[in-house]
């Protein structure tokens, strides 16, 4: 018997929802190697070096904003901390190795505490861990190890490269981390945004991370800042990974805190010059507004658990009691205005994303949120304003998804279609609607494109047909036009043939038909194209209203 080879590729067109754990596909990206400062004496290899470094400034601000995005958007409850951050930061990148790249300082709106560099001179530190903090000269030391790594020559292309592939060649979608850890991760990123959320995760290993030690212990004395601040924040991390592994799961993964890494880092504050600036002043009070704020974020915290636990009323009353004691927070107003939504109370959902915008217009979840609000009040002009804009600051599959449905409803059908693809491309419930949506607007137009098929020889001669229904629907009155070139006469043989079905949802079966037989060198000539296939449930299509609910 000659068998055919149809790909096995599970739902072909429209993308295998597969989702990824985002450490441990960044733990496949190469390590970065330690890179040698100073000018190269070389001409030419000054100019390879200033392309590498253009490069990784191009790498760094294109993914930045996606990974913003993906750790909940900038901290912006109060200037001072940002400004403060930013003037340490800048201190130190002057009296770096490399002082006139674009560096930039950010201050991420999540609570568990991490820090991450991005190629370029893109350092990015989470409210989580600044609250942990006790003065300028521990924010000195989490500055200064980023600007080690986002400074390094040449690591930003043959990482992008390395995530795109891994990405591409897998067709994943990668989720967003959520804050608390609490309840399932359901937004997932697709598009450019996934490389953005991989990218901060980078692993360092341990030699890798001494080295970054010694260099930003001497970056700091060089700024006039203490760096015997550096080792005992580095003792802080180890006791904070045991005390809450949890929360410290983040930047315990990436910059594994050790033992091992405070002795080495006493041994180079031996050989440095000590009782340089700390300034706990005025880290204390630029950090106030934050720290003051704890309580509210505790409530912050406690009402999306009891949102991821379907507990609308608890988390109606905690946004309540949240925004009393912090109004300038949004977050309170996304956690009101989700819970409502889960209740289909839409006039009031919108009126909470409204003033979430007006205080966080920044953020890519408020504008998201807000396009489903108003395409459930059947306001298509304001929803596709809104989920344009959320979809220009970060593409997820629920973005693209109600974009998409909303275009096709409107007539849109280019349009409409490709935010559908981009949403198929994706993990998760939205993913499979946008799958669906796709199947019945399409089945009728080019069922080849769900229902794939392919063709062998019998051990007898005669033709059979082997189908894979690569949508998520099940598929009935399926029709093939079937071509065969005799070898022994050179003439192509055509035969249509009809199956009633039904082909269920991501199956591969085989049919036989009446043609032939022929010798075994035709198989090579046997071309199968679907002319037919319906929909075994023709009915109305998916609800694609709301997203699914986050943490």
């Amino acid at each position: 018997m000659v068998r055919p080879s149809p790909s096995t590729r599970p739902f072909g067109p429209l993308g295998a929802p597969a989702i990824v754990v985002l450490l441990a596909l960044a733990a496949c990206v190469p390590r970065p190697a330690p890179v040698e400062t100073g000018p190269p004496a070389d001409p030419v290899a000054a100019r390879a070096t200033a392309q590498m470094t253009a490069q990784d400034v191009r790498i760094g601000e294109r993914y930045l904003g996606y990974a913003i995005q993906a750790a909940g958007g900038e901290w912006n409850l109060d200037p001072a901390l940002p400004a403060y951050v930013d003037a340490v930061g800048g201190k130190l990148a002057a009296a770096s190795d490399h002082p006139d790249l674009p560096y930039r300082f950010v201050v991420l709106d999540q609570a568990d505490p991490d820090t991450w560099p991005l190629p370029g001179g893109k350092v990015a530190v989470s409210r989580g861990l600044l609250a942990r903090l006790s003065d300028g000269a521990e924010l000195a030391a989490v500055l200064a190890h980023g600007i080690v790594h986002a400074s390094a020559t040449g690591e930003g292309g043959p990482m992008e490269r390395e995530i795109r592939r891994r990405l591409g060649t897998s067709g994943l979608a990668v989720p967003l981390s959520r804050e608390g850890h609490t309840g399932p991760i359901r937004d997932v990123a697709v598009g450019p945004g996934r490389v953005g959320i991989v990218m901060p995760q980078r692993r360092y290993d341990a030699e890798t991370e001494t080295r970054t030690d010694r260099a930003a212990m001497e970056l700091m004395a060089r700024a006039g800042y203490d760096p015997a601040a550096y080792v005992a924040l580095l003792a802080k991390e180890v006791a904070w990974a045991k005390d809450d592994p949890v929360a410290w799961a983040a930047i315990d993964d990436a910059h594994a805190p050790s033992p091992e890494r405070v002795e080495s880092a006493r041994a180079v504050l031996a050989g440095l010059s000590t009782g340089g600036t700390t300034d706990p002043e005025g880290y204390a009070a630029a950090a106030r507004p934050l720290k003051e704020a704890g309580p509210a974020y505790h409530l912050l915290a406690e009402g999306k658990a009891a949102l991821a636990d379907g507990d609308t009323d608890a988390a109606l009353q905690t946004a309540q009691a949240g925004r009393a004691l912090e109004p300038r927070e949004a977050g309170f107003l996304l956690l009101d205005a989700r819970a409502r939504m889960q209740e289909h109370q839409w006039t009031e959902a919108r009126d909470a994303l409204d003033r979430a915008v007006a205080l966080d217009p920044g953020y890519y979840r408020p504008w998201q949120l807000r396009g489903v609000v108003r395409k459930a009040l059947e306001d298509a002009a304001g929803a596709r304003a809104d989920l344009e804009k959320g979809l220009e600051m970060f593409p997820t599959v629920a973005g693209h998804l109600n974009l998409g449905t909303l275009e096709l409803a409107a007539g849109e059908t280019e349009s409409g279609l490709y935010h559908l693809r981009q949403a198929a491309r994706g993990g998760g419930t939205d993913a499979h609607k946008a799958a669906e949506t796709l199947t019945r607007a399409e089945i009728g137009t080019v069922p080849g494109r769900y229902l794939v098929a392919g063709a062998g020889l019998r051990d007898d001669g005669r033709v059979y047909l082997v189908f894979q229904n690569r949508s998520p629907l099940d598929l009935v009155q399926v029709a093939v036009e079937v071509t065969v070139t005799d070898p022994a006469t050179g003439a192509p043989r055509s035969e249509t043939f009809a199956y009633p079905g039904p082909f269920p949802a991501g199956t591969r079966e085989e049919r036989d038909t009446s043609l032939g037989p022929f010798a075994p060198e035709a198989a090579a000539s046997v071309r199968v194209r679907v002319t037919r296939a319906g929909l075994a449930d023709p009915g109305k299509p998916a609800e694609t209203e709301g997203e699914e609910p986050g943490p």
